[in-house]
């Protein structure tokens, strides 16, 4: 009976004395510093057409990257890519660049992307870089 009592606590020792050691042996994610990686990241293209100076000149055809973190929540502007349409009987229409706000790599705060396009004339004798914009809604 003795034997008994003495297997079982020795036993009852063994057992708590190893769940207390593996609490203290095994890594836990907030002791590694471990981020949580996005589980779901949809990336979707929006496209506008922003008119140029003189509406004859032509157009560009911008087109936004916007990924979504499900996990965080938050809109993210992953690229801008323009192209240019401009009509043949002004040859020196070019593009420049095209620019975001909130800017390309940026959270999206509220629901609307100011895409603004430059481009130059290069004809002009003043070398002026002319530019134009429009909202894109998410």
């Amino acid at each position: 009976m003795i034997v008994k009592k003495t297997f079982k606590l020795f036993a009852s020792v063994i057992i708590l004395f190893s769940l207390v050691l593996s609490l203290f042996i095994s890594p836990v994610a907030a002791n590694n510093n471990n981020t949580i990686e996005p589980k779901a990241v949809e990336r979707y293209t929006k496209t506008v057409n922003v008119a140029c100076h003189d509406p004859s000149w032509g157009y560009v055809t911008v087109k936004v990257t916007i990924s979504h973190n499900m996990t965080t929540g938050r809109f993210t502007v992953d690229s801008a890519t323009g192209t240019g349409h401009f009509n043949a009987a002004w040859p020196g229409v070019k593009l420049k660049s095209v620019t975001t706000n909130p800017a390309v790599g940026s959270v999206i705060n509220g629901s609307i992307i100011k895409v603004t396009v430059y481009y130059t004339n290069i004809f002009d004798l003043t070398s002026t870089t002319h530019h134009a914009s429009d909202n894109i809604e998410l």
